[in-house]
């Protein structure tokens, strides 16, 4: 069943009535193959049902031309340039991802236009893909599967990991916290110098001087030097 709508334009003084076919049943070919300036033709030529309105039509002034192209796709629930070309783009690049979206919901990619679907219904299903959606993965990468609640499982998972740490031998002898979960929003950035690899045993020793004969004498020796240093 095709689906028709009819519309009305005063052409010369005089009425004019004839049916248009519903605009997301237009098949993507026509699309394609229509150049920017002759699009509107080329739409109406094959929304009409009776083609030979396109002379009728083409006696009108531009302006009602377009407002008869503007209620058109308000009508058919499809805007030819913002959502139509998109959709078009989007099978041309990604037709894989979308594809397996619609098989998961029982649908096939071929069916859009159909007398079932119009390209109005692709345009609602892929505007409300969720982030698990295979066509949501394949556009955003770095964002698929982080939704509301993975997001908040990550916070509880760095929450818990940080108090680990902070209980740890690692904590105390001042060592850099865990690296948090890296997700949308969160980054692990390093400042320089915030990981420094611990320096060996003898070498603090020497820098702190406790390799000297000084600071190698008894407890018992350096309380005498200073108990005769003060007399």
């Amino acid at each position: 069943m095709v689906l028709t709508s009819r519309y009305r334009m005063k052409i010369a003084r005089v009425w004019r009535e004839f049916d248009l076919r519903d605009l997301g049943e237009v098949p993507k070919d026509v699309v394609l193959q229509s150049t920017s300036e002759g699009l509107i033709w080329e739409m109406l030529q094959w929304g009409l049902v009776d083609r030979a309105n396109i002379v009728v039509i083409d006696q009108a002034p531009m302006r009602l031309i377009n407002d008869l192209y503007k209620q058109w796709q308000q009508d058919s629930g499809i805007q030819v340039e913002e959502e139509l070309f998109q959709i078009l783009a989007i099978i041309d690049k990604r037709s894989g991802p979308l594809e397996a979206d619609l098989i998961d919901m029982g649908m096939r990619l071929r069916d859009f236009p159909s007398e079932r679907h119009t390209w109005h219904d692709l345009w609602v299903i892929m505007s409300h893909f969720g982030y698990h959606s295979h066509l949501f993965g394949a556009m955003y990468p770095e964002r698929a599967g982080w939704d509301k609640n993975n997001m908040l499982l990550a916070d509880i998972a760095d929450s818990n990991n940080w108090l680990v740490w902070a209980k740890s031998r690692a904590a105390q002898e001042g060592g850099a916290p865990p690296d948090r979960i890296v997700r949308p929003g969160v980054k692990n950035e390093h400042r320089p110098g915030s990981r420094v690899k611990p320096s060996p045993r003898s070498k603090i020793r020497k820098l702190a001087g406790l390799d000297e004969p000084e600071a190698q004498r008894s407890p018992k020796e350096r309380k005498s030097l200073l108990e005769a240093a003060f007399k």
